[in-house]
């Protein structure tokens, strides 16, 4: 206790230079703490970016392939058909932890009206005039069937929402959108039926439940063509499950939708596994699976450059500031080197002497710690978002350079906070700091005698 009440009056008798080692310490820290803040948050959403993106995998047509199928044909080659039973084939394997499956049924209500009905064009202006002589129905509604929840992304986003009843959870159960609803007079509880846009198909049309109404605020996906078959708010949303039971068993298996896809790994390390098992099933060489780089660059690529940013930026104080840190070290204790001749002639051991130093580049760094810490958290989040904007605008700049670059980045901001994580590494590096700037006057002390550092005081 008295080596480290000591150790606290020497800084106070030190005043000068001791807020001057204070000060340097203190810009370091801060320096680290705002560094290792944006360091620990970019870690993370890198982790979980790489693993949402790396885990998605879709079935693309690999370029260089076609490209040799259509060689020597004189006519562009025509892309193999992927079958539905493949597709389930492929959810099969050991190394997926999910398959999610949504199928697009375009059909006709013969007791519904579809929004935008009397309309089929890019203006709207031109009437809904069907032939009654054609052999088909023009599609008033589209039936989406999804396995999962998740699938439905416009609901994950706040598009739509829920505001009437609740989501389906059986066979046969679907939910629509208020417009819709309104439009047709329908509520929850009621039954809707729908059929093939083929005339001659005899089978008996779809009968649904409404167990839900949702409000929708979706845009149409085709632009400025206006139809029924287009307006989002014409999907009428039910379950993966319910489209195969009536595929199954309604329509006798006739083809009445296509069945697309999304796979995702239990671990993106085993993507190429994934890949060539696929192909042993059937998958045309055409084809491959893959992941979304594209959206993973263009949303982890400023993110990387803002963690490698802070690395350098934080690399660079530490090794700046331990060589003065140093410096000053050297300096002081050659100003102390008559006190510490006195102690180790009065009895005082090495071992007290090093604690004593020890205690006050401690004390210095706890104060410094707490402060660097508390102004750290308060300037990361600024600093980080100037980072971050410098990295988008070089990200920009490249693809606009490059003819097959995309200009556009989903990410456009990063919350920063202190993490547990940050808080240790930071109290890490004080510790390290404590031991740079004490190491000088301990190396001082355990290779000189008590009375050669007293016949040197001059």
């Amino acid at each position: 206790m008295y080596i480290l009440k000591n150790a606290a009056k020497n800084l106070l008798r030190n005043k000068g230079r001791n807020i001057i080692i204070a000060v340097i310490i203190l810009a370091m820290l801060t320096a680290t703490a705002v560094s290792m803040i944006i360091n620990t948050t970019t870690s993370a959403i890198i982790e979980d970016y790489k693993n949402r993106f790396g885990s998605e995998v879709y079935i693309q047509t690999d370029v260089e392939k076609f490209k040799e199928m259509s060689q020597g044909k004189g006519e562009m080659a025509v892309v193999p058909e992927i079958i539905d039973e493949q597709k389930l084939l492929f959810a099969e394997s050991e190394y997926l932890k999910e398959t999610r499956f949504t199928v697009a049924y375009p059909a006709y209500g013969e007791k519904l009206k579809g929004l935008d009905q009397d309309k089929n064009s890019s203006s709207g202006t031109i009437g809904y005039n069907p032939d009654e002589n054609s052999e088909y129905y023009d599609a008033n509604v589209q039936v989406i069937g999804n396995s999962s929840f998740q699938s439905l992304q416009d609901f994950k986003e706040g598009l739509r929402k829920i505001t009437q009843g609740e989501l389906y959870k059986n066979k046969y159960e679907c939910i629509v959108s208020e417009d819709f609803a309104k439009l047709n007079n329908l509520k929850v509880g009621d039954e809707i039926e729908v059929r093939s846009t083929v005339k001659r198909d005899s089978f008996a049309p779809m009968k649904l439940k409404i167990t839900g109404i949702y409000f929708d605020i979706t845009e149409s996906k085709f632009g400025d063509w206006v139809s029924a078959a287009t307006n989002p708010r014409n999907e009428i949303l039910t379950s993966y499950e319910t489209m195969l039971d009536y595929k199954e068993n309604t329509a006798n298996r006739k083809q009445i939708f296509s069945v697309s896809a999304t796979y995702y790994l239990k671990n993106p390390d085993m993507l190429e596994a994934f890949n060539k098992e696929a192909h042993q099933k059937g998958l045309h060489d055409v084809f491959v699976m893959q992941t979304d780089e594209g959206t993973y660059n263009q949303i982890v690529k400023p993110v990387e450059g803002l963690s490698k940013t802070s690395i350098v930026f934080m690399t660079v104080v530490l090794i700046f500031g331990s060589v003065i840190l140093v410096l000053l070290s050297v300096l002081a204790i050659r100003e102390r080197k008559y006190e510490i001749g006195v102690l180790r002639t009065m009895g005082m051991k090495k071992a007290k002497v090093v604690r004593g130093i020890l205690y006050e580049s401690l004390i210095t760094i706890g104060i410094c710690l707490v402060i660097g810490l508390s102004i750290g958290t308060v300037a990361a989040q600024p600093v980080s978002d100037m980072l971050l904007d410098n990295q988008i605008e070089m990200l920009q700049e490249y693809n606009e350079n490059n003819p097959y670059g995309d200009t556009n980045t989903t990410l456009s901001k990063i919350d920063v906070s202190l993490s547990p994580k940050a808080v240790a590494s930071v109290s890490a590096i004080a510790v390290a700091l404590a031991i740079v700037s004490s190491s000088v006057g301990i190396l001082y002390i355990t290779r000189y005698e008590p009375m050669k550092i007293l016949s040197e005081r001059n």
